[in-house]
């Protein structure tokens, strides 16, 4: 069961995206005052939903995907400069950012929270669709080749898991209407942007030594 630490790995990488303020993030400021603190999990329900849905056609052709070695050295490769892209993002939004607790204007969608996490995780938000085309599958990736099925399942667990941690303790925060967010978001979201640089030089150095070595 050492594979188990994958579900830490997904876990970390995903709150690192949530982290950054986001179309769903403004979606569930609006819909917190309407449907409480339950709008948190809820939209975590429809953000997961498309992100199975996802994982479910890469898992298709995962086993052929996986055997293709100038596929694998692209990916790497790509989803580490993303990945280092992403970790100064966030970085440059730490710095500049002091709360997520913004006045936010209503964007005049009388959805379910299920059914706007699902929107604003494809139509209204296509970054998700291509962070899983790239730094998702990448991760994937090395989760399945270090760790194999459990630990690749381990990995997809602690990324959803993250995802339904965060925009239910957004959902709290903004429903009790507390400031607790406000100090609390900077610090982690350093942390995170440090454990992005950290993924995004490991898949530079290590698939971009194999492109070299090929070469």
């Amino acid at each position: 069961m050492i594979e188990i630490y994958q579900l830490g790995i997904g876990f970390v990488v995903a709150l690192s995206g949530a982290l950054i303020p986001g179309p769903l993030s403004v979606f569930l400021l609006t819909k917190t005052p309407s449907y409480g603190a339950k709008a948190g999990p809820l939209t975590a329900l429809g953000h997961i939903l498309v992100e199975g849905g996802i994982i479910a056609l890469i898992f298709t052709g995962l086993g052929f995907i996986l055997s293709v070695w100038a596929f694998q050295t692209a990916v790497g490769i790509i989803g580490g400069i993303l990945l280092i892209t992403f970790a100064l993002f966030t970085l440059l939004k730490a710095g500049r950012q002091r709360s997520l607790l913004v006045p936010a204007q209503s964007l005049g969608l009388r959805t379910h929270p299920v059914v706007g996490g699902v929107l604003f995780s494809t139509a209204l938000n296509p970054s998700v669709a291509l962070w899983w085309a790239t730094v998702g599958l990448a991760m994937m990736m090395e989760a399945y080749a270090v760790s194999a099925v459990l630990g690749l399942s381990f990995w997809v667990a602690g990324h959803f898991l993250a995802d339904l941690a965060w925009y239910s303790g957004l959902s709290q925060v903004v429903w009790r209407g507390r400031g607790m967010l406000s100090s609390l978001h900077q610090p982690l979201t350093l942390g995170c942007a440090g454990a992005l640089f950290f993924f995004g030089a490991y898949f530079l150095l290590k698939y971009g030594a194999q492109a070299v070595f090929v070469l």
